[in-house]
Protein backbone atom coordinates (compact mmCIF):
# COMPACT_ATOMS: atom_id res chain seq x y z
CA UNK A 1 0.00 0.00 0.00
CA UNK A 2 2.86 2.38 0.77
CA UNK A 3 4.38 1.84 -2.70
CA UNK A 4 1.03 2.56 -4.33
CA UNK A 5 0.59 5.71 -2.23
CA UNK A 6 4.13 6.88 -3.07
CA UNK A 7 3.52 6.30 -6.77
CA UNK A 8 0.24 8.19 -6.60
CA UNK A 9 1.96 11.11 -4.89
CA UNK A 10 4.67 11.13 -7.54
CA UNK A 11 2.11 11.09 -10.33
CA UNK A 12 0.14 13.92 -8.71
CA UNK A 13 3.32 15.93 -8.25
CA UNK A 14 4.32 15.34 -11.85
CA UNK A 15 0.88 16.34 -13.11
CA UNK A 16 1.04 19.55 -11.10
CA UNK A 17 4.44 20.35 -12.56
CA UNK A 18 3.30 19.50 -16.10
CA UNK A 19 0.20 21.69 -15.73
CA UNK A 20 2.34 24.69 -14.88
CA UNK A 21 1.58 24.75 -11.17
CA UNK A 22 4.88 25.87 -9.73
CA UNK A 23 5.77 24.69 -6.25
CA UNK A 24 7.03 28.14 -5.20
CA UNK A 25 9.49 27.99 -2.33
CA UNK A 26 8.98 24.23 -2.06
CA UNK A 27 11.11 23.53 -5.16
CA UNK A 28 12.98 20.71 -3.47
CA UNK A 29 9.85 19.15 -1.95
CA UNK A 30 8.45 17.76 -5.19
CA UNK A 31 10.28 15.57 -7.67
CA UNK A 32 10.75 16.76 -11.22
CA UNK A 33 8.97 15.09 -14.11
CA UNK A 34 12.28 13.52 -15.06
CA UNK A 35 12.58 12.05 -11.57
CA UNK A 36 9.11 10.54 -11.88
CA UNK A 37 9.92 9.13 -15.32
CA UNK A 38 13.13 7.63 -13.98
CA UNK A 39 11.27 6.08 -11.04
CA UNK A 40 8.76 4.47 -13.39
CA UNK A 41 11.42 3.24 -15.80
CA UNK A 42 13.50 1.69 -13.04
CA UNK A 43 10.63 0.11 -11.08
CA UNK A 44 11.21 -3.64 -11.44
CA UNK A 45 7.86 -4.39 -9.78
CA UNK A 46 5.99 -2.89 -12.75
CA UNK A 47 5.30 -4.84 -15.92
CA UNK A 48 6.11 -3.11 -19.19
CA UNK A 49 2.39 -2.54 -19.78
CA UNK A 50 2.02 -0.97 -16.32
CA UNK A 51 4.93 1.35 -17.10
CA UNK A 52 3.19 2.34 -20.37
CA UNK A 53 0.00 3.09 -18.42
CA UNK A 54 1.83 5.22 -15.83
CA UNK A 55 3.62 7.18 -18.57
CA UNK A 56 0.26 7.75 -20.28
CA UNK A 57 -1.12 9.06 -16.97
CA UNK A 58 1.73 11.57 -16.98
CA UNK A 59 0.48 12.76 -20.35
CA UNK A 60 3.23 11.31 -22.50
CA UNK A 61 2.26 10.45 -26.07
CA UNK A 62 2.39 6.82 -27.24
CA UNK A 63 5.43 7.66 -29.38
CA UNK A 64 7.24 9.26 -26.43
CA UNK A 65 6.37 6.22 -24.31
CA UNK A 66 8.00 4.03 -26.99
CA UNK A 67 11.15 6.12 -26.59
CA UNK A 68 11.02 5.83 -22.78
CA UNK A 69 10.75 2.05 -23.12
CA UNK A 70 13.13 1.61 -26.04
CA UNK A 71 15.13 -1.04 -24.17
CA UNK A 72 12.02 -3.09 -23.33
CA UNK A 73 11.47 -5.79 -25.96
CA UNK A 74 7.71 -5.93 -25.47
CA UNK A 75 7.09 -2.30 -24.69
CA UNK A 76 8.85 -0.18 -27.28
CA UNK A 77 6.25 -0.47 -30.06
CA UNK A 78 2.90 0.62 -28.63
CA UNK A 79 2.64 -2.12 -26.01
CA UNK A 80 0.15 -4.81 -25.25
CA UNK A 81 0.20 -8.07 -23.37
CA UNK A 82 -0.58 -11.74 -23.90
CA UNK A 83 -4.27 -11.20 -23.24
CA UNK A 84 -4.66 -8.32 -25.70
CA UNK A 85 -2.62 -10.18 -28.33
CA UNK A 86 -4.67 -13.35 -27.89
CA UNK A 87 -7.96 -11.42 -28.02
CA UNK A 88 -7.02 -9.73 -31.27
CA UNK A 89 -5.71 -12.87 -32.96
CA UNK A 90 -8.51 -15.18 -31.81
CA UNK A 91 -11.07 -12.44 -32.51
CA UNK A 92 -9.80 -12.10 -36.08
CA UNK A 93 -8.72 -8.50 -35.53
CA UNK A 94 -5.19 -8.77 -36.95
CA UNK A 95 -5.30 -5.15 -38.17
CA UNK A 96 -5.51 -3.98 -34.54
CA UNK A 97 -2.32 -5.75 -33.41
CA UNK A 98 0.61 -3.62 -32.28
CA UNK A 99 4.15 -4.71 -33.14
CA UNK A 100 4.70 -5.51 -29.44
CA UNK A 101 1.61 -7.72 -29.41
CA UNK A 102 2.89 -9.63 -32.42
CA UNK A 103 6.17 -10.28 -30.62
CA UNK A 104 4.34 -11.20 -27.41
CA UNK A 105 2.04 -13.56 -29.31
CA UNK A 106 4.99 -15.20 -31.10
CA UNK A 107 6.81 -15.64 -27.79
CA UNK A 108 3.70 -17.21 -26.22
CA UNK A 109 3.30 -19.55 -29.22
CA UNK A 110 6.89 -20.75 -28.79
CA UNK A 111 6.29 -21.39 -25.09
CA UNK A 112 2.96 -23.14 -25.74
CA UNK A 113 4.04 -25.42 -28.58
CA UNK A 114 7.48 -27.00 -28.85
CA UNK A 115 7.01 -27.27 -32.64
CA UNK A 116 6.85 -23.49 -33.04
CA UNK A 117 10.20 -21.77 -33.39
CA UNK A 118 9.66 -18.13 -34.25
CA UNK A 119 11.66 -15.14 -33.09
CA UNK A 120 10.28 -11.89 -34.44
CA UNK A 121 12.39 -8.72 -34.35
CA UNK A 122 11.00 -5.22 -33.88
CA UNK A 123 11.42 -4.56 -37.61
CA UNK A 124 9.65 -7.78 -38.59
CA UNK A 125 6.79 -7.08 -36.19
CA UNK A 126 6.36 -3.60 -37.68
CA UNK A 127 6.42 -5.06 -41.21
CA UNK A 128 3.67 -7.52 -40.23
CA UNK A 129 1.55 -4.71 -38.76
CA UNK A 130 2.05 -2.70 -41.95
CA UNK A 131 1.13 -5.70 -44.13
CA UNK A 132 -2.05 -6.40 -42.16
CA UNK A 133 -3.08 -2.73 -42.33
CA UNK A 134 -2.24 -2.22 -46.01
CA UNK A 135 -4.11 -5.30 -47.22
CA UNK A 136 -6.80 -5.26 -44.49
CA UNK A 137 -5.82 -8.74 -43.30
CA UNK A 138 -7.90 -9.48 -40.20
CA UNK A 139 -8.07 -13.26 -40.05
CA UNK A 140 -6.28 -16.51 -40.93
CA UNK A 141 -8.56 -16.81 -43.97
CA UNK A 142 -7.67 -13.29 -45.14
CA UNK A 143 -3.98 -14.11 -44.74
CA UNK A 144 -4.34 -17.43 -46.58
CA UNK A 145 -6.08 -15.63 -49.44
CA UNK A 146 -3.34 -12.99 -49.52
CA UNK A 147 -0.57 -15.59 -49.62
CA UNK A 148 -2.36 -17.60 -52.32
CA UNK A 149 -2.98 -14.54 -54.51
CA UNK A 150 -0.38 -14.49 -57.28
CA UNK A 151 -0.75 -10.71 -57.64
CA UNK A 152 0.43 -10.01 -54.09
CA UNK A 153 3.80 -10.51 -52.50
CA UNK A 154 4.95 -10.87 -48.90
CA UNK A 155 7.47 -8.11 -48.12
CA UNK A 156 11.07 -9.29 -48.08
CA UNK A 157 11.48 -8.20 -44.46
CA UNK A 158 9.22 -11.05 -43.29
CA UNK A 159 8.82 -14.61 -44.49
CA UNK A 160 5.71 -16.31 -45.73
CA UNK A 161 6.65 -19.27 -43.52
CA UNK A 162 6.54 -17.07 -40.40
CA UNK A 163 3.12 -15.71 -41.31
CA UNK A 164 1.85 -19.20 -42.13
CA UNK A 165 3.19 -20.78 -38.96
CA UNK A 166 2.08 -18.08 -36.53
CA UNK A 167 -1.19 -16.74 -37.92
CA UNK A 168 -2.61 -19.62 -39.97
CA UNK A 169 -1.31 -22.94 -38.63
CA UNK A 170 -0.94 -22.11 -34.93
CA UNK A 171 -4.13 -22.44 -32.85
CA UNK A 172 -4.34 -19.34 -30.61
CA UNK A 173 -6.20 -21.35 -27.97
CA UNK A 174 -2.93 -23.17 -27.23
CA UNK A 175 -1.76 -20.12 -25.29
CA UNK A 176 -4.84 -19.93 -23.05
CA UNK A 177 -3.00 -21.72 -20.24
CA UNK A 178 -0.31 -19.03 -20.35
CA UNK A 179 -2.74 -16.14 -19.90
CA UNK A 180 -3.03 -14.49 -16.49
Amino acid sequence: MTDARNRLMLVVAALLLLSGCQPGHFDDALPTTFDVIDLIRSDTDLSVQQKREQFAELGLSPLMINVMLQDETFGNQYGGDEVSAWQKVSGERFTELTPDEIQIYADAAVRADENVSIDITDAEAQAIVDLFAEYEISSPDDLSDFIADPTTEVPSSITEATLQELFIDFDPDKILDLLP
